[in-house]
């Protein structure tokens, strides 16, 4: 990626393989705005969990909507929420107007991460979940200009992004 490079970094992976933290070192270490979809979807429409599994088809148009807000702006870090992606309209527009950087983590890994995460309720880690994490890591790969290894300290997997991008 070269300095002035005005696309847009997509973070994207599935639930507790550290989008928000990474995206946000990441724009930190690139000096670019940041945004979280998910919060800014909160912003907006209140919590997720008001939407979730009941009403996850106006979710879904929400969270591409927002999406494609933040995919219109230029030089920005994005973390998207896991399920982003998984829409093609928006998995194409990211792979246009971005580089997606896929932050690759093991199940057991995100799980452990999120039930340490005190502050935003989560769904249990079950086979349903298992399920779902499987069925996402294939859209992922095919979504992914960039993979990291996200089963390390954030730190090291943030600065791993970083010299990915300028190597891109």
């Amino acid at each position: 990626m070269e300095p002035m490079d005005p696309r847009n970094i997509v973070v994207t992976g599935f639930m507790g393989a550290g989008k928000d933290s990474v995206a946000l070192r990441v724009a930190d270490g690139l000096g670019r705005d940041y945004y979280n979809s998910d919060l800014v979807f909160e912003e907006r429409f209140g919590p997720i969990t008001k939407y979730l599994p009941k009403r996850e088809h106006l979710f879904r148009q929400h969270e591409g909507t927002i999406f494609r807000e933040l995919l219109a702006q230029r030089s920005t870090v994005i973390a998207t929420g896991g399920g982003t992606l998984i829409d093609q309209t928006n998995c194409d527009l990211a792979r246009e107007r971005g580089i997606v950087v896929w932050l690759n983590v093991d199940f057991n890994v995100a799980a452990e991460r999120v039930k340490g995460d005190k502050k935003n309720k989560r769904p249990l880690f079950d086979e349903h979940v298992r399920g779902r994490f499987r069925f996402r890591q294939a859209l992922y790969q095919r979504a992914a200009h960039i993979e990291v290894d996200a089963n390390r300290d954030l730190d090291d997997v943030a600065r791993d992004v970083l010299q990915a991008l300028s190597e891109y």
